[in-house]
């Protein structure tokens, strides 16, 4: 008779396994970037864009079994890819693939994991005591001689007309802060546009 011990093991590892084989069914790889391309425009959208003229608002970190991610309500976290897909149900999804050579990913995934249970930093600003979805890349992937792969850019808030929206000058006026407009940072349709990465559009 099976132990109710061993049949939680079992369970588990039969979830794992569902898990891995949700993920390989996309051809993910481990180091993989999975951008995030949404149904309707955003903020993020209105100021950024991404590679292959797509809207891009989100990035995310394959593991080889779940994703590394930066999120508003979870800070960086681990999501399983049957949670990350059923949450990104009905948009786009771009897998983001570093070229040979250009990134030590063991090293790269080790340090992505170094900023777990660190809350979202809202703010997008260059500090590690809060980290958002593309500073979380940013930050960790790095060449075999552990140089970071992807340089900051200067953060951009304006859109097509020029200006800075509204609900980004509310948003760090509610705070008392400017729009860090021009200081370093990065976002995720930057990173996607990258030479170092190779974008299948899925």
């Amino acid at each position: 008779m099976v132990s109710a011990k061993r049949k939680t093991a079992i369970f588990a590892l039969a979830a794992n396994a569902c898990i891995v084989l949700t993920a390989c069914g996309t051809g993910l790889r481990g180091g993989d970037l999975v951008f995030v391309s949404p149904r309707a425009a955003n903020a993020i959208t209105a100021v950024t864009h991404g590679a292959a003229k797509l809207p891009i608002d989100h990035v995310a970190i394959y593991d080889g079994t779940v994703f590394i991610e930066a999120l508003p309500m979870r800070g960086v976290c681990l999501t399983p890819a049957d949670s990350f897909y059923a949450a990104h149900r009905g948009e786009r999804l771009l897998i983001g693939r570093l070229r040979r050579g250009r990134a030590d990913l063991r090293r790269s995934l080790d340090n992505a994991r170094q900023y777990l249970c660190l809350p979202y930093d809202s703010l997008y600003s260059d500090t590690d005591s809060a980290i958002y979805c593309s500073e979380l890349v940013q930050k960790s992937y790095v060449d075999a001689k552990g140089r970071r792969l992807f340089a900051t850019i200067p953060m951009e808030f304006r859109d097509s007309t020029g200006a800075i929206p509204r609900s980004f000058t509310e948003f760090y006026g509610s705070r008392g802060l400017d729009v860090p407009e021009g200081l370093p940072g990065s976002n995720p349709g930057q990173l996607s546009r990258h030479p170092a990465i190779k974008i299948k559009v899925k």
